[in-house]
Formats: C-alpha cells, structure tokens, sequence
C-alpha cells in the first residue's frame, strides 16, 4: 500500500467521507459534540477528506450528569448528524429507530466517495444499504463476531424472541460483511475468516483506543502480588448483560466457601440508584464504587491499581477493556462470548467461562487468585497480546490508505 505518496494525498483532499458511529456523541451546553470512545479517531480521520459527515446517536450533558471535556470533535469539515438513541429498548423500538436513522443517512449519504460503518449493530445495516444506493464504496470495521452472542436467563418467550433476534443479525450481518468492498479486521482468527472472501478486500487491523498507546503500555516485571484484600476490577454499565451481577455472586460464593477478604472495584455508571443496588446486601464483600472514569490517565490509574479484571458479559463482541486491561498487565478471567475467545487462550492468556455460570466464575477467580504461577503466566501472556494489538501507526492514517487504495489513488 503506497499511502504516504503524493497521489494519495491530492485524491483524497476531494473525498468526501461518511461515517456512523457506533458510540454516542455528547451534545455539550456550548453546542459541540464530543465522543469519549471514538473522538481521537474521528478527529484524526477529518483531515484526510474533503468532508466528513458523522451520523450518530446523540445525547445531552445533562442526561449523562457528568462534563464532556475530553475528546471534543473539533474538526472545520466535520458535520453531525444526530441519530435516535435507544439504550436497552425493545426489538419493536430498535426496528421502528432502523428506519429513522435509515432516513436520515439516505438523505445526506449522496455525493460521499465512501460510507465506513462498524459491524454489531442496526447502523451497519444502514451504512451499506447507503453505500450501494449511492453507489460508494462500503467500509466495514469487524471487531467481533456476533454469531458467538448469544442471550441468556429463563425460557419464556422474550427470552426467545431475543435469540430470533440475534440470529437473524448475525446471519444479515454475515451478509453485509461478505459483500463490502473493504473490510477492516480486528483479530487473527476472524481475519483469517475472511480474507479468502473473493469479494472486497481485507486488512487486519488493531484496535482503536483512546487509551492504548505504545507509552502506556509497562514492561513485564514477572511479578504479580496481590494487595490485601486483593482487588477485582470491573468496568462497564450495571446492567445485567454486564455480568456484573454473576460476578457479585460469583465473589459472595468465594467469600463464603474461602472466608477471604474481597475488594471489588467497579467502575462504570454515575446512577446513584444503581450503586445503591451494589451495596445494599450485606455479604462481607467490600465494593468500592468508582463510577464514570474517563478515558485517558485515570482510567489507566484505575487498571494499575488493581489485581485482577473480570469480564462477565453474556454478550458481547469485543469489548475494548478487555485489550486496555491487559496492556496494564492484569489478568483476565471473561466469559467465552463474542469475539473475546479469539483473543484469550484460555489458561494461557486468560481463564474463560461460560456465560451467566456462577459457580464456573468462582471457581475460575479462586484458582487465579490462588496459583501464582498461573496468575504471572496470565500477566505476561496478556501484555503480549495486548501489544499485537497496538497500532504501528494511527488507525486514522491506515484507513485513510485502505479508502484512498480502493478508491484507485494509490500508485
């Protein structure tokens, strides 16, 4: 790939990107936007192009009760456009939000050279119905595999409606996957997956993090000394498809069978009503509630202060704090959802359970807290592919040579 010549340069200063994101943007007070997850990314991408228009979900300051100070999008050629925002609504309101968002892309998606989308969601839907009505090339970032996402908790018939659901996306999603002009791939077995595909081209490609970079990322020390109590981290919302509530279980279970002393870290959500929940039931288990943390040096604080990281989610695709946690040396036990057995092996690079699987959770925290050598195995492995995992250089750049080469700039 010839990105970094003249060519690329002078063709791509006409290019008009159209990007949906797969995060929500923060309408601040002043007017502006920010993205906590994808802000560096989107601003790094905007001065390759002539234009960059961002369809999104979008919410205000005062909804999230906390500052949007970090990852302001701030880019002249950049343009919004808000999309509906449907957090943990029903498969009738996601559908009836498919076709509002459809709407609004259709309408500003013509004259855009190239249409870039995410796989795991609706949008992705959205982002190639455009690109072939507009006739562009589509773009499609696959970090996961949604056919391993599965839905867990009672037979009854919503439980069944949410499995139809999740099939029938990860069999659309296959399709739309197969037949974009340019796949962008994070993993080694999901790129091996698809690069025979005798449609579109594919590149493999690292994760995009605001918080990974090659300085962040610490030597191997060979040591991996608990605190006392140890401290088990979890990041994410308070929500049951978190898992955050199998692990509560999983670490009173532990406590009882054991009599060891515990201490939960948690951060995540600012609902004061949802911390409450965490800490109403007494079980000799210390929770020590951190909420929003931002992305950046504090949430690096956060990993290095700890000992071990759960990941209990019963769904998923590839969860970012997965790659940050391990780039900080903890060790990982997550569940074998989503696109997270394609990156830990377990008991080499990690420990994997079953989803919604009290009993296998404890188990597994109880065996990496009590085996040092596993748990120093664990570490070191982690950090190795965590850091097959850094960019060589700015995604935004990457990108910027993949469009430019299939769009025929490059020389």
């Amino acid at each position: 790939m010839s990105s970094n010549h003249s060519g690329v340069e002078m063709g791509l200063r006409g290019t008009r990107l159209l990007l949906l994101g797969r995060s929500s943007l923060i309408r601040r007070s002043d007017g502006q936007y920010a993205n906590a997850n994808e802000g560096s990314y989107i601003n790094s991408l905007c001065p390759y192009f002539e234009s960059v228009t961002l369809c999104a979900p979008s919410c205000s300051e005062e909804i999230l009760d906390q500052p949007s100070r970090k990852h302001r999008l701030r880019a002249e050629n950049l343009k919004v456009v808000e999309l509906p925002r449907t957090p943990n609504a029903r498969i009738y309101r996601k559908l009836w939000n498919l076709l509002v968002t459809t709407v609004r892309v259709l309408r500003v998606a013509k004259g855009h050279h190239a249409v870039h989308f995410f796989y795991g969601d609706l949008r992705a839907v959205v982002g190639w119905v455009a690109s072939r009505c507009i006739g562009s090339i589509a773009v499609i970032y696959v970090g996961g595999d949604r056919s391993m996402i599965g839905s867990t908790g009672p037979k009854n018939l919503r439980t069944l409606m949410i499995r139809t659901y999740n099939l029938v996306m990860a069999a659309v999603l296959s399709w739309i996957v197969r037949r974009s002009d340019v796949r962008l791939i994070r993993g080694d077995e999901l790129f091996k997956r698809y690069a025979q595909l005798p449609r579109g081209r594919s590149y493999q490609m690292a994760m995009m993090s605001n918080i990974l970079r090659g300085d962040a990322v610490p030597a191997i020390t060979g040591s991996t000394e608990l605190h006392n109590p140890p401290r088990i981290l979890f990041v994410g919302r308070y929500h049951p498809e978190t898992g955050l509530y199998d692990l509560l279980e999983a670490l009173r279970l532990l406590i009882k069978e054991s009599a060891q002393s515990l201490e939960l870290w948690v951060a995540g959500d600012d609902s004061e009503a949802e911390q409450g929940n965490l800490l109403d039931e007494e079980s000799g288990l210390s929770i020590r509630i951190l909420g929003h943390v931002s992305n950046g040096p504090a949430l690096i604080d956060v990993y290095r202060s700890c000992d071990i990281m759960a990941i209990p989610v019963r769904r998923s695709g590839l969860p970012r704090v997965l790659i940050e946690g391990m780039s900080q040396g903890l060790p990982v036990v997550a569940t074998s959802v989503g696109g997270i057995p394609h990156l830990i092996t377990d008991g080499v690079s990690g420990l994997l359970v079953r989803p919604n699987t009290v009993r296998e959770l404890a188990d597994a925290l109880t065996r990496i807290l009590e085996d040092d050598q596993l748990r120093t195995k664990i570490s070191g492995n982690g950090l190795q592919v965590a850091r097959s995992q850094l960019p060589e250089r700015p995604a935004s750049h990457f990108v910027r040579g993949v469009i430019a080469e299939s769009l025929g700039f490059s020389d």
